[in-house]
C-alpha cells in the first residue's frame, strides 16, 4: 500500500474517532475497526477515484490493466524510472523489493502512478465499458463532470476533454455538446488535471456512440441536445445594441470629429478621382469626334478633285 494511501487511512480515522461519542466505548472501538477494515480492503483505484477534484476519473476495471496489448506504447508515451512498481502499485500487487526503496523513491512512485492510471484512463473511456462507466457519471442526479457557464446552454451537463493527448502539455476542459464550446473546470483541484487524461477524442465519441440508442423504456439513454451557438445580444434599455457601436468611455469627442472628417476627406478624395475620369473621358470623346471630322474632310476633298 502507498504512502499516500495509509496517511490517508489514518487522517480518515482519526477524524472520526473524534466525532463519535466517548460515552460508549465498545461501540466506538467496533465502529472505528470497521471503518479502518474498510479503508485498507478499498483498491488503489476506488482510492485515487475518491479523491476530491478527481471525479472527473471513473474507475478503470483491473482486467483492463492486466491485459498487456492494452497498455502497447504506454510507457513511452508515460515515461518513467518506475514503470513495473507504479503498475504494481495501480493493481494492488506486492512489490518485492518495496522493502529498498527510500521515501523519496516511494513518492515518485505514487506521483507516477498517478501518471500513468491517467494515461490508462484515457485508453480505457473510449471502450464501450468505458463509455458505460463515463454515462453513469454523466447521467448521476448531480453530474460530475459540471455543468455549461453559457446562459443560452441552460445548464448543459459537459464532458472532460483535453485539447492535446500529449501529457504535460495543456489543463483538463470541459466540452459543452449544447454551444460545441470548450470551458475551464470551475473547481479548482480539477484544474489541475492534465487534459491528456480523457483525450480530445473522448467527448465526440460519446455522443456518437449513444446517439439513438434508448433503454428499455424507450428513454434515451443520453440526454444529446440541439446544437445552439448563438451569440448573445447585448441590449440597452430593451434594445439591441449595433455591432458598430462602441462604449463612449472609449471614444471622445475628438476621436468622433476625426472619424468624421477623415470619412469627408475620403469621400471628397473619391469624387475629385470621379471628376477626373469624367474629364479624361470627355477629352477622349472630344478627340475622336474631331479624328473624325478631319477624315471626313480629306475624303471629301480627295472626291471634289478632277480626275
Amino acid at each position: 500500500m502507498g504512502k499516500k494511501r495509509q496517511e490517508e487511512i489514518v487522517e480518515y480515522g482519526q477524524d472520526e474517532e473524534s466525532e463519535l461519542d466517548v460515552s460508549d466505548d465498545s461501540d466506538d472501538s467496533d465502529t472505528i475497526g470497521t471503518q479502518t477494515s474498510d479503508e485498507e480492503d478499498t483498491s488503489w483505484i476506488m482510492w485515487f477515484c475518491a479523491l476530491k477534484g478527481n471525479e472527473l476519473f471513473c474507475e478503470v476495471e483491473e482486467s483492463y490493466i492486466d491485459d498487456d496489448f492494452n497498455l502497447q506504447g504506454l510507457a513511452a508515451h508515460a515515461p518513467g524510472p518506475y514503470y513495473e512498481e507504479a503498475l504494481k502499485l495501480i493493481l494492488d500487487e506486492e512489490n518485492v523489493n518495496d522493502h529498498m526503496l527510500t521515501e523519496e523513491q516511494h513518492e515518485e512512485i505514487e506521483t507516477y502512478a498517478e501518471q500513468l492510471y491517467g494515461m490508462i484512463h484515457a485508453r480505457y473511456i473510449l471502450t464501450t465499458r468505458g463509455l458505460e462507466a463515463m454515462r453513469a457519471k454523466f447521467n448521476a442526479e448531480k453530474c460530475h463532470f459540471g455543468t455549461c457557464p453559457r446562459v443560452y446552454c441552460g445548464g448543459q451537463r459537459c464532458l472532460p476533454m483535453g485539447v492535446s493527448d500529449t501529457v504535460r502539455t495543456a489543463m483538463v476542459q470541459l466540452y459543452c455538446p449544447k454551444c460545441r464550446d470548450t470551458y475551464s473546470p470551475t473547481r479548482s483541484r480539477q484544474k489541475c488535471i492534465d487534459g491528456a487524461y480523457f483525450g480530445t477524442t473522448f467527448p465526440h465519441l460519446f455522443l456518437m456512440h449513444f446517439d439513438g440508442k434508448y433503454d428499455k423504456n424507450n428513454k434515451p439513454l443520453v440526454e444529446i441536445p440541439t446544437p445552439d451557438d448563438r451569440p448573445y445580444e447585448p441590449k440597452v434599455f430593451g434594445f439591441k445594441v449595433h455591432p458598430s457601436a462602441r462604449s463612449g468611455s472609449n471614444r471622445s469627442i475628438r476621436t468622433i470629429q476625426r472619424e468624421r472628417e477623415e470619412k469627408a476627406e475620403q469621400a471628397k478624395r473619391q469624387r475629385a478621382i470621379e471628376a477626373s475620369k469624367s474629364k479624361e473621358a470627355n477629352k477622349a470623346a472630344a478627340a475622336g469626334d474631331a479624328d473624325r471630322r478631319e477624315g471626313g474632310e480629306r475624303k471629301d476633298k480627295q472626291q471634289a478633285q478632277p480626275l
